[in-house]
C-alpha cells in the first residue's frame, strides 16, 4: 500500500501534465540514429547512437528519472545472431519542478550501445537493425514520444571493414569506472551514508562533486545529498524516501566531478556501485 502511494505522489505532477497536453502537437525532440560503420564482417563489434535533439526549454529524462518523468528506453530489434549491450546513459542534469527533482537532458543527449555480429555473415547481404526509441519530453507540459529508427548494414569481407569510433566524444559523457576509488556504505533507517577516498592521482585538494543515485523509488531526490570532507576521506549522506521499496543489494551511484579532475581521467562522470548487505 505504501509503495503504490508512493509511486502515486511521484508521478501525480507528470501525469496531470500528460492529461493536459494535445496528443496532436507536434514532438519538441527529434531521435537519429547512427552507426559507428555501415559495412560490417563476422564477429565485429560495432557502436549504435541514438541522438536526441531538444527545442529550447524541453527535456526527457535519464534512466532514473528522479522524482517525477518516465526513463528515455531504447528497445532493438535485430537479426539473428546479433545481440545488443546495455544502454550507455551519458550523465544527467537537475531538473526542478513545483517541488520534485528530477533527472534528464536538455538541448541534445546520445544514447550508445554496443553490437556484437555474429560469425556466420553472408557476404553482400544487408542485415536491417531497427531501435523503438520511446521517451517523455517535458517544458511547460509534458508529451510521451516514440519513434521507431533504423538502419542497414551491408556484410564484407573482413579486410574491406574500417574499424573507427566516430563517437568518442559522446563515450567522454558516460560514466566510466574509477581505479583506486574505495567505497563503502552504511544503511541506517533514514538514510545511505557513503565513504569514499579518491586516488591520489586526482587533485583531492580541489575535488568537487555532486552524486546522481542510479536505483529508482529509493531515495528522496528533493533533498540534497550532505557531502563532507575530512583529510582524504569523503562522506557522503542520502535520505532515503520515506515510501522507499526494499532496499537492494547494489546501490549505484554516478558521480560528476569537477572540471579540473574531469580533465585528469578525460571523463566528467564516475560509475560506483556499493553492496548494502
Amino acid at each position: 500500500m505504501q509503495k503504490t502511494v508512493n509511486i502515486s505522489l511521484l508521478l501525480i505532477f507528470v501525469l496531470l501534465e500528460i492529461a493536459f497536453a494535445d496528443p496532436k502537437v507536434k514532438s519538441n525532440v527529434s531521435a537519429k540514429l547512427l552507426t559507428s560503420q555501415n559495412l560490417i564482417s563476422s564477429g565485429d563489434e560495432i557502436t549504435l547512437a541514438v541522438e536526441f535533439i531538444m527545442k529550447n526549454n524541453w527535456h526527457i529524462y535519464w534512466e532514473n528519472p528522479g522524482d517525477a518523468g518516465m526513463a528515455t528506453t531504447l528497445e532493438f530489434i535485430l537479426p539473428d545472431g546479433f545481440q545488443a549491450g546495455k544502454v550507455l546513459y551519458p550523465f544527467p542534469v537537475k531538473f526542478t519542478t513545483e517541488g520534485l527533482t528530477s533527472f534528464g537532458y536538455k538541448n541534445k543527449a546520445v544514447l550508445l550501445t554496443k553490437i556484437s555480429v555474429p560469425d556466420h555473415l553472408k557476404v553482400n547481404q544487408d542485415y536491417k537493425i531497427k531501435v523503438k526509441a520511446l521517451w517523455l519530453e517535458c517544458k511547460d507540459i509534458c508529451v510521451p514520444g516514440e519513434t521507431e529508427l533504423e538502419v542497414t548494414l551491408k556484410a564484407v569481407n573482413k579486410d574491406k571493414t574500417k574499424k573507427i569510433n566516430p563517437f568518442n566524444d559522446y563515450k567522454r559523457n558516460i560514466p566510466k569506472t574509477l581505479s583506486g576509488l574505495e567505497s563503502n556504505v552504511n544503511i541506517t533507517e533514514q538514510s545511505a551514508n557513503l565513504k569514499l577516498i579518491f586516488p591520489d592521482y586526482l587533485d583531492r585538494n580541489s575535488l568537487n562533486f555532486d552524486i546522481f543515485p542510479l536505483n529508482e523509488a529509493i531515495f528522496a531526490h528533493s533533498k540534497k545529498p550532505k557531502i563532507t570532507k575530512n583529510k582524504n576521506t569523503f562522506f557522503v549522506s542520502l535520505d532515503f524516501d520515506p515510501f522507499k521499496v526494499e532496499i537492494p543489494e547494489l546501490l549505484e551511484f554516478i558521480i560528476i566531478l569537477d572540471d579540473n579532475n574531469a580533465k585528469i581521467i578525460n571523463s566528467k562522470s564516475i560509475y560506483l556501485n556499493v553492496q548494502t548487505r
